[in-house]
C-alpha cells in the first residue's frame, strides 16, 4: 500500500489519498497481472515503469507474496513475479499536485 500525504491543491489545501493496488477509484477490485499505469489517475497520481527490463512503460498489479504486507497486490514492472531490483528497472509515481510526504 502506498498512502500519499498532504497533496497541496489550490482551492482545497491539504488532502490524503491511499493507493493501495487492491481495488480501483470506483471500488472494482483489481485483478492480478492488471496494468494500472492510469488506473489513479482520477486520484492524481500515475505509475510508469523506467529501466532495462521495462516492457514500454507498464506497471502492474501483481499477487501480494505471502511476506507482503499488504494483501492481495503488490506493485511491480513485471507480471509473474512482485520481486524487483533496481538493475532491471524502478516504478516511478508521477503526481498531478505537489507532494508533501508518503508512506
Amino acid at each position: 500500500m502506498i498512502v500519499f500525504l498532504l497533496c497541496i491543491t489550490p482551492l482545497y489545501g491539504y488532502a490524503q489519498t491511499t493507493v493501495n493496488f487492491d481495488i480501483d477509484p470506483s471500488s472494482i477490485p483489481v485483478p492480478d497481472n492488471t496494468v494500472i499505469n492510469n488506473t489513479y489517475s482520477t486520484l492524481g497520481v500515475t505509475f510508469s515503469c523506467i529501466g532495462a527490463s521495462c516492457t514500454g512503460s507498464n506497471v502492474f498489479a501483481e499477487s501480494a507474496p505471502a511476506y507482503a504486507v499488504s494483501d492481495p497486490n503488490v506493485i511491480s514492472i513485471f507480471t509473474y513475479t512482485p520481486n524487483i531490483t533496481v538493475a532491471e528497472g524502478l516504478i516511478e509515481a508521477r503526481f498531478n499536485c505537489p507532494v508533501r510526504g508518503q508512506r
